[in-house]
């Protein structure tokens, strides 16, 4: 079984997104539209073509959000994953969850098309909409509204992704296999590479640092159950884990911003899960193909984001980033610190001609030398077959330094996360990175 989200997709790509759900063997799909506007009709639209036939259909139009109705109260507005379960003063998570369960519940007894067992042959799809408002509201929606379906069907897994995302033929399969072999697994993340075709070398240098710097790391934290991120873009959850974290993950927000924003929403979901004591692991064989950017602003803009997010992680979340162990410790802090000495180093030396530290050749060899060429020959797919991949790596790494001290330079710059909706509109659209490309281009003179 799977879900998955979207707002006004790209049409083209939307319907390479459902039809790789068939091809993948997929027998149950839940469809949440983040919007209820005219605008919005081309993806339902789009849905429905792609599964009239030999499937059993159902739509769903949600007045509000169910986040919004059962969930969501002010003062959740200031929770990180530490006070998320106390600072809700409102309704307690059991009682908030079985609402919107119950509400969903009623929405799909309302269809009346849909049959009480899975059978082998058709495809069971159901889309529903609701008002736009952000990441969170429509993915909780589309969360419950599957595990409704799940306890319907007898179902135990399921597979969570966005309009954007292709999964491969394997790709939900493998994700599977593994979450049946670990009794304790709440949750198992995929591999990403980049779907678009006659790739740009931004593109190309974004595919290399997604199968290299992340396999790397994901695969070492998931081989002690640690994986530090079950990516939005393609996991699979158990659905008793899922049952236990959605309503508090939901619920919690990191200070620093007027607004509700989306940020770290999947580290966030790993949190919550470890805290259950639910595992995390990674799989390099579930490949999903997904869109990334095509210009060098595009691409700094993402990794600045990023980069912001993951130092609002270690500062709020730090009780657990040193709950879960020295590796995983080792692995955060590098990711925070290592570019930031590096871009100092390189500063002070450009000014003075001297050092500031003094580096092991030994040292920088095994930290970024040994790591593309392991990472070469290991990660499964086409990658490995393409030398210049290498060179791809290494100029990723040569932006590393910049983006991460530009990131800690700037944490209170509110583009750090996807606000909610005012008046039909997100503010990523209107974010231009002038002076992040400015920063760049100082740090190439």
């Amino acid at each position: 079984m799977a879900c998955l989200v979207g707002y006004r997709e790209l049409p083209d790509l939307f319907r390479k997104c459902l039809s790789s759900y068939i091809d993948a063997g997929c027998r149950c799909l839940v469809v949440g539209i983040d919007g209820n506007d005219d605008q919005d009709e081309q993806m339902l639209q789009i849905f429905q073509e792609t599964f009239q036939g030999n499937s059993r259909i159902g739509i769903i139009h949600l007045p509000q959000c169910v986040g919004t109705m059962f969930v969501e109260d002010a003062s959740h507005r200031t929770v990180n994953c530490e006070r998320a379960s106390s600072a809700h003063k409102g309704m307690d998570e059991p009682t908030a969850f079985a609402k919107a369960y119950d509400f969903l519940k009623k929405e799909v007894q309302r269809l009346g098309c849909l049959e009480p067992s899975l059978t082998s042959q058709g495809f069971t799809a159901i889309c529903f909409t609701q008002p736009h408002r952000d990441l969170k509201e429509i993915r909780l929606s589309a969360w419950i509204l599957s595990i409704v379906l799940a306890d319907m069907y007898n179902i135990e897994y399921l597979w969570s992704s966005d309009s954007d995302t292709i999964v491969a033929k394997d790709c939900v399969q493998n994700a599977f296999k593994i979450m049946v072999s670990e009794p304790k697994a709440g949750g198992v993340s995929a591999l990403v590479q980049i779907a678009t075709t006659n790739l740009p070398i931004i593109s190309r240098m974004a595919e290399t640092a997604f199968a290299f710097d992340v396999y790397l790391n994901r695969a070492a934290l998931a081989a002690t159950c640690r994986s530090e991120c079950l990516i939005g873009a393609g996991s699979m959850f158990r659905i008793p884990a899922l049952r236990e974290v959605a309503v508090p993950w939901y619920r919690i927000q990191y200070p620093g911003s007027c607004t509700l924003t989306t940020i770290n929403e999947d580290i966030q979901i790993t949190m919550l899960l470890a805290a259950k004591g639910w595992h995390r692991l990674y799989s390099e064989r579930s490949v999903i193909l997904t869109t990334g950017p095509l210009t060098i602003r595009g691409w700094l803009g993402q990794r600045v984001r990023w980069s912001r997010a993951l130092n609002l992680h270690l500062w709020y979340d730090f009780h657990y980033i040193f709950s879960q162990g020295p590796m995983y410790l080792a692995y955060w802090y590098k990711a925070a610190l290592y570019d930031v000495l590096l871009w100092l180093y390189f500063v002070y030396y450009a000014i003075t001609g001297q050092k500031l530290l003094q580096f092991s050749v030994s040292d920088l060899l095994l930290l970024e030398v040994l790591p593309p060429f392991y990472n070469w020959l290991r990660t499964p797919g086409s990658l490995s077959a393409k030398p210049i991949s290498i060179a791809l790596y290494f100029l990723y790494r040569f932006f590393g330094p910049t983006v991460k001290m530009y990131a800690l330079l700037t944490p209170f710059d509110q583009s750090w996360g996807l606000s909610r909706a005012q008046n039909g509109l997100t503010t990523l659209g209107s974010i231009v990175y002038e002076r992040e490309m400015a920063f760049l281009a100082v740090w190439i003179l």
